[in-house]
């Protein structure tokens, strides 16, 4: 991926995670509230847990990319698991 393309990736991610885009529509359609907050848990650790992923390969020098990524990690992973709520 260039650097523009993770740009746009990680604005795109952070607009979603931060409520600036609507939710899926299906997700909408739970009607149980402990089912929907049940499935928010977990897709918020595995959003969570893939961000940091992505992050530990960005921030590795030995997967080649360039120092400038550095400059869009400006999120660490904990500082998305406190935009998903899974940290206070």
């Amino acid at each position: 991926m260039s650097e523009e393309e993770l740009s746009s990736a990680f604005t795109q991610f952070f607009s979603f995670i931060s409520g600036k885009t609507q939710s899926l529509p299906e997700f909408e359609e739970i009607q149980a509230p402990r089912v929907r907050t049940g499935l928010t848990t977990r897709v918020a650790r595995a959003v969570a847990a893939a961000y940091e992923e992505v992050h530990v390969a960005l921030s590795d020098p030995a997967n080649g990319f360039p120092g400038s990524v550095k400059e869009l990690l400006r999120h660490t992973p904990n500082d998305v698991r406190l935009i998903l709520g899974l940290q206070e």
